[in-house]
């Protein structure tokens, strides 16, 4: 049985909500990087998808439909990019969640600030 997330009591997390530390970015990501069907061409790309797919998925259904794939996938990007952090999982806190969507977000825009 698939536990439901972990809710913090008066906390609304962010990006679904719409208002998210970086949101304009996310949303402008997204749209350059994601596909609307499929996987995504590049690595930065398909760690969005994972992590949306992930980020829908708690909050659209309460995890009724495992994404353990996807979390695995966005916890391989982050550990690579020095995420000290839990592992992404369906027991973490929203802030946390909302702290790898950040993470996940910055390290994109700093490859790309780079040129790589």
């Amino acid at each position: 049985m698939i536990r439901k997330h972990v809710k913090q009591a008066g906390y609304e997390p962010t990006y679904w909500n719409g208002k998210g530390k970086y949101q304009k970015e996310y949303e402008d990501l997204r749209a350059r990087l994601v596909p609307p069907t499929g996987r995504a061409e590049s690595t930065e790309g398909e760690v969005l998808r994972c992590i949306g797919k992930f980020y829908n998925e708690r909050y659209k259904n309460g995890h009724r439909y495992p994404v353990l794939a996807e979390a695995k996938y966005a916890t391989v990007f982050l550990r690579m990019h020095g995420w000290d952090g839990m592992s992404v999982n369906i027991s973490m806190w929203d802030s946390e969640l909302d702290r790898v969507v950040d993470f996940i977000i910055e390290k994109i825009l700093e490859s790309e600030a780079k040129g790589s």
